[in-house]
C-alpha cells in the first residue's frame, strides 16, 4: 500500500473552494440589488435549527424470512444561520442493524458551509462546500480514511403548479493514508454526483416524489466505477414540525459484471428496499 501526502493538497483544495464561494456571493450581491435573489434564509427569529430523521428500512428478498436485512438510522442535522447569505450545518447518522448480531455504528460528519440561493435564469441555485470528518470507525480502519472536500450546487424550479424540479451534483476530492484498503482494494479518490428529483404536492399535506442518482467515481489506480439509486415516496405533513414519509429505493451498480449492459432498475426483488421515515423539525 502506498502511503499518500495530502496535506499540502488538502489546503490547496480548501483555498480553492472557499475562494469560488466568495466569487458566487459576490455575484449575488449583485442580484441582490435588483432583486434576483430568493430563498428562505434570514435572521429573524432563531438562528439555530435541529432536524431529526428516524427511519427504518427493510429489503424485499426474503422479507419473510430470518434472512431479511432490516436496519435502522438516525439522522442529525444542526444548522446554524451565520449571516444572511451564509448557513453553516453538520450531518451524521447513526445506524443499526435489528437483526441478527447487533451492531450500531456512526457515519461520518459533513460539516457544509452554504450560501442562501440566488436566480440563475429561470431557477434557483444553492451553492455550498463541505468537509467530511472521519468519526466512522469503520472508513478509518478499514479504508484508513482521513477527509474529504467537496462542492455543491442545486438548482430547482417550478415546471407547473404544483410539480417541482431539481438537479444537484456534488464534486468530491477523498483523502487516505493509503491508497489501498484493508482488502487489498484501490481507495476511492474522485466522485461526482448527479440527483434529479421531481416532486408534486397532492393537497396541502400530501406530497409525492420520484428521484434518480448517477455516480461516478475514481480510484487511486485510475479504474472508473458508476453506480446508481432510484426512488419514489409519497409523505405526510403531519404538522409545521413533523413530516412522515413511506418509500422505495433500488440502487447498485450502474453495469452488470460485463461492463457494458446497463444494470439500472428501478424495482429489483434481490436490492429494492422499502423504507418509512419521520422528520422533525425544531
Amino acid at each position: 500500500m502506498k502511503a499518500r501526502g495530502n496535506a499540502k493538497g488538502i489546503t490547496r483544495a480548501v483555498v480553492g473552494i472557499v475562494g469560488a464561494l466568495f466569487v458566487l456571493n459576490a455575484h449575488a450581491q449583485t442580484n441582490t440589488s435588483t432583486g434576483s435573489i430568493s430563498g428562505n434564509n434570514t435572521l429573524n427569529g432563531n438562528r439555530f435549527k435541529m432536524t431529526t430523521v428516524m427511519e427504518a428500512n427493510s429489503t424485499l428478498a426474503e422479507r419473510s424470512s430470518h434472512l431479511a436485512k432490516v436496519n435502522g438510522s438516525l439522522l442529525l442535522h444542526p444548522s446554524y444561520q451565520l449571516t444572511k447569505n451564509y448557513n453553516l450545518s453538520a450531518a451524521a447518522y447513526i445506524t443499526q442493524e435489528a437483526q441478527g448480531a447487533t451492531e450500531t455504528a456512526l457515519t461520518n460528519t459533513v460539516v457544509r458551509l452554504s450560501h442562501r440561493s440566488f436566480k440563475v435564469l429561470k431557477s434557483n441555485l444553492s451553492p455550498s462546500i463541505a468537509l467530511t470528518l472521519p468519526t466512522s470507525e469503520e472508513d478509518r480502519d478499514k479504508n484508513t480514511f482521513q477527509t474529504a472536500i467537496s462542492a455543491r450546487g442545486v438548482f430547482s424550479m417550478k415546471l407547473i403548479k404544483g410539480i417541482d424540479l431539481s438537479y444537484l451534483f456534488d464534486i468530491k476530492k477523498n483523502f487516505h493514508e493509503y491508497t489501498q484498503n484493508q482488502e487489498a482494494k484501490f481507495n476511492t479518490e474522485y466522485g461526482l454526483r448527479h440527483f434529479v428529483s421531481v416532486s408534486k404536492d397532492f393537497t396541502n399535506t400530501i406530497t409525492g416524489a420520484v428521484n434518480f442518482a448517477y455516480v461516478t467515481s475514481l480510484d487511486y489506480n485510475g479504474n472508473l466505477k458508476s453506480a446508481f439509486t432510484s426512488g419514489q415516496e409519497i409523505g405526510f405533513n403531519v404538522n409545521k414540525k413533523t413530516f412522515l414519509a413511506f418509500g422505495h429505493r433500488n440502487e447498485g451498480a450502474a453495469t452488470k459484471a460485463d461492463g457494458v449492459s446497463s444494470n439500472i432498475k428501478i424495482f429489483d426483488e434481490n436490492s429494492s428496499v422499502v423504507y418509512s421515515y419521520v422528520k422533525i423539525t425544531n
